[in-house]
């Protein structure tokens, strides 16, 4: 993966920053001109407005697919147990759609080529990918509240609730 490098002012013109952005930023307006860059060892520039994710900063597809998803899955908002199922349902079948992709490459290659290097990283990758899937499906999502604490909180506070009570009772004096 390469690193990111943030340019707090363009010099020259780039795919997001344009003329008219350095011509703000050198009139004094702070951040117009600013932007990301990321570099890639085997060629390519990419530039970003913002400060870019894992997934923007790799040149591999399986990579990038896979930062991705990790992205969505820190990204996510659920509001209840459903929601909570049906996101770990999809991450899984998305790691394992992954996991069978790079099986179906080690598939179409040749049966020679199946045991040098790319092969093993094709098998290594899809049984991670697998592996992934099975942890993220068996992780239990059955919400059970603790009876125990919730019970001890109740007698807690219905304890304290009788004790005020009866001072509040003790204090009344009769009329006479």
């Amino acid at each position: 993966m390469a690193n990111a490098e943030f340019i707090m002012k363009a010099r020259k013109p780039n795919p997001v920053v344009t003329q008219e952005d350095i011509d703000k930023a050198n009139a004094g307006k702070a951040g117009v001109a600013s932007y990301w860059k990321v570099a890639f060892q085997f060629g390519g520039t990419r530039y970003f407005k913002t400060k870019p994710r894992p997934s923007q900063c790799t040149q591999s597809e399986f990579f990038s697919t896979v930062y991705a998803l990790q992205e969505e899955m820190e990204d996510a908002i659920a509001s209840d147990q459903a929601d909570l199922e049906s996101l770990r349902d999809e991450w899984a079948g998305r790691a394992q759609e992954i996991g069978e992709e790079c099986r179906d490459s080690f598939d179409n290659m040749p049966e020679g080529l199946q045991q040098g290097g790319t092969g093993q990283l094709l098998e290594e990758r899809a049984d991670a990918m697998e592996s992934w899937a099975s942890e993220l499906e068996s992780v239990d999502l059955d919400f059970e509240p603790k009876k125990d604490s919730i019970q001890d909180a109740l007698e807690e506070q219905l304890a304290e609730w009788v004790e005020e009570k009866l001072e509040e009772l003790r204090g009344i004096e009769p009329g006479v």
